[in-house]
């Protein structure tokens, strides 16, 4: 493995994480190349933490204790699915997992393509191998995710030190809709992903990515969800209310 194949925006951030963990236990430790990938990766929680806990020394047994974290976290989300409808967006590795270990208590999922990446469509695509009834809508679609879901849960790029969310674009509205209609909107993380440095000003450092267009444009893959809109992040500990992830 070398440098450059650790700049993948198409894979999950654990993956790149578990990426930069594996090139840092074979090679030496380069600030410069550290503080390149936070910069390149910002507004990825899990990511922000590797890199500082490389640079720290604190490199022994990180990753068990990130996949203990995660599977603890897909436990304790185990009440949540009671022969549900769901509505998804992205492509989350812990969702996913939570999906799959709970597959014979989902009735349906419902899945937004999540452009520009349209990692929805890839995350639909698996679950019906695995045995899970999918509809997949367009982004826009939120309407009809939450006029059919029971309630929604995804995964989380970064949790603010607000308790706000870090996730893939449309997760906001996302939110903001089944608030509208009174149904649970849950983020499955760890707590390895909570960046207390992280404010909800920060936002606008997310990086705004190419569009190869003319005139001005905003290609954010990321968008932020205030607090008020999260029920509940299921992590390592269980339940835990927005107002007191950083307790």
């Amino acid at each position: 493995m070398n440098v450059k194949d650790l700049y993948d925006n198409k894979a999950s951030g654990t993956a790149v994480a578990f990426k930069i963990i594996d090139f840092f236990s074979h090679n030496d430790i380069d600030e410069n190349i550290i503080k390149d990938l936070k910069k390149y990766y910002f507004g990825i929680g899990l990511i922000n933490y590797v890199c500082d806990s490389i640079i720290s020394g604190r490199k022994k047994n990180l990753k068990e204790g990130i996949e203990k974290h995660d599977k603890m976290a897909i436990e304790h989300a185990k009440p949540l699915f009671n022969d549900s409808v769901i509505g998804t967006i992205s492509f989350s590795s812990q969702v996913l997992k939570a999906f799959i270990s709970n597959r014979e208590k989902i009735k349906r999922v419902y899945i937004l393509e999540s452009m520009p990446e349209r990692e929805g469509i890839d995350f639909a695509s698996l679950l019906v191998k695995n045995g899970i009834d999918v509809v997949l809508l367009h982004d826009a679609s939120i309407y009809e995710l939450s006029l059919n879901v029971d309630f929604c849960i995804v995964g989380s790029d970064t949790v603010a030190y607000n308790g706000g969310l870090i996730h893939k674009n449309g997760t906001y509205p996302m939110a903001l809709s089944m608030k509208y209609f009174k149904k649970p909107f849950y983020s499955i993380t760890i707590s390895e992903k909570i960046n207390r440095n992280f404010l909800e000003s920060s936002y606008k450092n997310i990086k705004n990515h190419d569009w190869n267009i003319d005139i001005p444009y905003i290609n954010r893959f990321f968008d932020y969800t205030p607090p008020d809109l999260i029920d509940y992040y299921i992590n390592e500990n269980g339940f835990v209310k927005p107002s007191d992830v950083n307790i």
